[in-house]
């Protein structure tokens, strides 16, 4: 099931630990944090995919980019594939998003087939991104200036005195704010009696 939580401002570790402390019980598997200039980032784990190389928070390859992921990409393997002269470390669908957004901080996202909810640092600055259907949870608070986010609503009210919910199929980068990058198709209902 896996845990995510963080905030958008400076050093946050002790806050965050008191998110991850609230979702424990999706990542029975191990727990850790990523602390950055600006940004702090933590997640609790079940191990599905590459449990020994899978941990996270994962950083990227030049140390740029760090990530935290709840949910599993079915197409990552096909990605990696595709991913021509990247150098992976693990197996893990984690690190195929991180090599992702490497080449496109934004765009990527629409190469993903899956259920996610992810948080990933580049280069200094957040971006969320969340499933077209809103299979993995995903909310957003504040507190002060600062973003806070995490996969369930207790673990923002741990450090937040307000929540909101993530938009399905959206995804958001401080220079286009949350922008759609799915919608379903509007459809008629066709419902007939055996």
């Amino acid at each position: 099931m896996c845990g995510i939580a963080g905030i958008s401002s400076g050093n946050q570790a002790e806050l965050v630990k008191r998110m991850i402390a609230a979702i424990a019980h999706r990542g029975p598997n191990g727990s850790g944090l990523h602390q950055g200039p600006r940004h702090t980032l933590g997640h609790v784990r079940l191990s599905i995919i590459d449990p020994d190389g899978g941990a996270q928070p994962m950083s990227g390859p030049n140390g740029r980019s760090h990530i935290v992921f709840s949910g599993e990409i079915y197409n990552h393997i096909d990605l990696r594939r595709q991913l021509k002269g990247a150098r992976f470390r693990t197996k893990s669908d984690t690190e195929v998003i991180l090599h992702l957004c490497e080449r496109d901080a934004v765009g990527h996202v629409h190469k993903l087939d899956g259920m996610f909810a992810y948080a990933i640092i580049k280069d200094g600055g957040l971006i969320l991104a969340r499933d077209p259907l809103g299979i993995k949870p995903l909310y957003l608070g504040r507190r002060d200036d600062a973003t806070v986010f995490a996969s369930e609503i207790k673990a923002v009210l741990a450090v937040s005195d307000e929540v909101t919910e993530f938009p399905p199929g959206h995804v958001y980068a401080a220079e286009t704010g949350i922008r759609p990058y799915y919608e379903l198709a509007p459809g008629d209902a066709d419902i007939a009696d055996a």
